[in-house]
């Protein structure tokens, strides 16, 4: 037998061997990926009830982000979160108010905190079904609100390409949402 078989044998040894070890492995793979999406869901979670819970500003408690932009709470309109943001939009935003500034930080922490669980859903970090079931309602409050929505495009525009892209699905999870709210106000 010459070199060149021997080489040939060992390579074909050595690639049926690595099969067997991707085989074997892959069932490893899948059930510590589980595990894993568990556990970033959890620290994702423990993260966004920070962003859910009231906080100070000069000694004042302010109502939590998430109460603001959502549409049920119907706060928004009203709210200093709106001013300050309609004034990004007109481009005046060396008017805000020291308030106006905390409201725009907390948004963009929210924002931020988004676009984070947007790329993890895209780059298939985590399932996708557990990732909607947990924050669409939130990508949903920020595409049906267009003052957000336009802020978004501007100022996040890796979460305003996630939105559109989901776009078709926030519209259908949201008419579902209202379908459901107003079958449970008829009940």
């Amino acid at each position: 037998m010459n070199l060149d078989v021997v080489a040939r044998v060992v390579t074909m040894i050595f690639q049926a061997f690595s099969v067997v070890a991707l085989a074997l492995t892959v069932p490893k793979y899948l059930r510590g990926r589980d595990e894993r999406s568990g556990e970033t869901l959890l620290h994702l979670e423990s993260r966004f009830q920070e962003l859910q819970s009231p906080w100070e500003y000069q000694e004042q408690t302010q109502v939590p982000i998430t109460r603001i932009i959502d549409p049920e709470a119907k706060k928004y309109s009203t709210s200093t979160l709106a001013s300050a943001i309609n004034l990004v939009l007109r481009r005046e935003s060396d008017k805000h108010t020291d308030l106006e500034n905390a409201w725009m930080s907390r948004l963009d922490e929210l924002l931020r905190f988004l676009s984070l669980v947007a790329a993890m859903e895209v780059n298939r970090l985590l399932k996708s079904r557990a990732l909607w079931d947990a924050y669409y309602y939130w990508f949903c409050a920020i595409w049906m609100n267009d003052e957000l929505k336009a802020y978004v495009r501007i100022y996040s525009p890796v979460l305003y390409k996630f939105l559109s892209d989901e776009k078709k699905e926030i519209e259908h999870y949201w008419a579902r949402l209202e379908a459901q709210t107003e079958l449970a106000s008829i009940q």
